[in-house]
């Protein structure tokens, strides 16, 4: 392609268009926040000095739709800061250039980004592995947007579900979680042995319900199916969390509720994906044949055998919870490749739930689980036959390339840009060795929503305005 030939290429996207051969879903921007956007670009005896180099501009195009993958409307391109040199080598050969859109609030805008040799006016595009049309929306300001559950489970130390009128140090209560996959157990229950209590490590070493130290700041609240393929303990599986809506109102539909979460995995043979759903019920029972509207787009972390990743998300829902109503949230796991050896353990770091209740005075915050005794402190786990502690920590910063590289080292980690989603992976130790110490959890703050996918065929036709 002549662009390609006069520019050499562009790379660096961020946050990357396509991740896997996916391209990345909507990114919702909540009040006040941008989406950062980067782009780098070579051009040979130009980019390959200290610098910017000289004729070279790097834009940001839009477009505002009615609908994504719609007819597009009022192209326009933004120019970007230059903001340094990226790359390998020294000096770094790339120039790498920036920018923060938001847009108008309430607009969905797809947008992409592309170099221009203003020399010839050629361009450069994106290849065509990381080549599709990103999305964006901005909300307005709202008014009344509270937090309704805020959990990080940094006091569940996997002993288990009890009602909260006799919950305990390291449980979580049954009145707001439960679990499900081949296991009895509804709300209000206690569940305190067996497969619900299987307490915390850093490495499940059997099927069921444990609490591993993800952070200083959090825990993740996980979920290891049976190491027997034909067992299917928790694979499918679900982490459910009810609520109420305890006020004399309806939960206005006009604004949605905002669900942010992290998930947090360890890899064992087999991939496993993650999604979110819901449903509203005037009853407080939940089962696993319920009918539940999936949410957002399903996610599997890539992981080798004793590699931790962790992914955080903010996704919406609209939904009207009548008084006294309930609603329910579905974290739901299943193995994505042929079970050939244990799936790989899932489960959330973190959930908060965040409403607009109308101006009327909200309901008290729910709390779900009790101080963890000072023994098991969040982010350490003694083990007697654990090595020197080795932190799985994962390296901070944004990455510049699309897919996970292969490393020899004893920890490898990518970091998503805090626009979304925010991914991360570490390897805590080589497999066979059971690690102790900590393990990084990724940032927070990443925007997911519910459309995705645009097809190559689309995303090039786009491109084809510019050439």
């Amino acid at each position: 392609m002549p662009a390609h030939a006069a520019l050499g290429y562009v790379t660096g996207i961020e946050p990357a268009m396509v991740s896997g051969g996916t391209p990345q879903p909507l990114y919702e921007l909540l009040p006040g926040q941008t989406l950062p956007l980067a782009i780098q670009v070579f051009k040979n005896g130009v980019t390959d000095s200290a610098g910017a180099g000289g004729n070279i501009g790097c834009f940001l195009r839009t477009w505002t739709v009615d609908d994504f993958g719609g007819a597009q409307s009022a192209q326009t391109d933004t120019a970007m800061t230059y903001a340094g040199d990226a790359g390998a080598g020294s000096p770094p050969p790339n120039d790498r250039y920036v920018l923060n859109f938001r847009g108008v609030d309430g607009q969905k805008y797809e947008y992409t980004m592309f170099c221009r040799d203003n020399t010839d006016n050629t361009v450069a595009i994106p290849n065509p592995e990381d080549l599709t049309t990103g999305k964006v929306v901005a909300y307005a300001v709202r008014t009344g947007m509270v937090n309704w559950i805020n959990e990080n489970f940094l006091s569940f130390t996997g002993l288990g579900f009890q009602p909260a009128s006799n919950l305990s140090t390291g449980q979580l209560s049954s009145d707001t979680w439960r679990v499900g996959g081949g296991v009895s157990m509804d709300y209000g229950t206690t569940r305190t042995g067996g497969f619900f209590a299987r307490g915390e490590t850093l490495v499940p070493t059997q099927s069921g319900v444990y609490g591993i130290p993800a952070s200083s700041s959090n825990r993740a609240f996980i979920l290891q199916p049976s190491f027997d393929p034909s067992s299917r303990l928790f694979d499918p599986g679900f982490i459910e969390m009810r609520l109420e809506n305890t006020l004399q109102n309806r939960i206005n539909t006009s604004l949605p509720i905002f669900v942010s979460y992290g998930l947090y995995s360890y890899g064992n043979t087999a991939r496993m994906t993650a999604k979110l759903s819901y449903r509203v019920s005037n009853s407080k029972s939940s089962s696993e044949s319920d009918i539940f509207t999936d949410v957002g787009t399903p996610y599997t972390f890539t992981l080798a055998s004793s590699q931790v990743g962790t992914a955080s998300f903010n996704v919406s829902i609209n939904a009207a919870i009548e008084s006294h109503d309930y609603i329910f949230i579905r974290f739901s796991f299943a193995s994505s490749t042929p079970i050939s050896g244990p799936p790989d353990a899932i489960g959330i770091t973190s959930a908060q739930v965040d409403v607009n209740f109308g101006g009327l005075t909200p309901p008290a915050v729910v709390t779900t689980s009790q101080i963890a005794p000072a023994s098991s402190a969040a982010g350490s786990v003694a083990s007697s036959n654990a090595p020197a502690a080795s932190s799985g920590a994962p390296v901070a910063g944004s990455s510049s390339v699309s897919r996970l590289s292969s490393s020899s080292s004893s920890k490898a980690s990518v970091s998503g840009s805090a626009a979304a989603p925010s991914i991360s992976v570490s390897r805590p130790a080589t497999t066979g060795v059971v690690p102790s110490g900590t393990v990084g959890a990724g940032s927070a703050a990443s925007m997911v929503s519910v459309s995705i996918l645009t097809f190559l065929f689309a995303a090039v036709a786009h491109f084809a305005k510019m050439l």
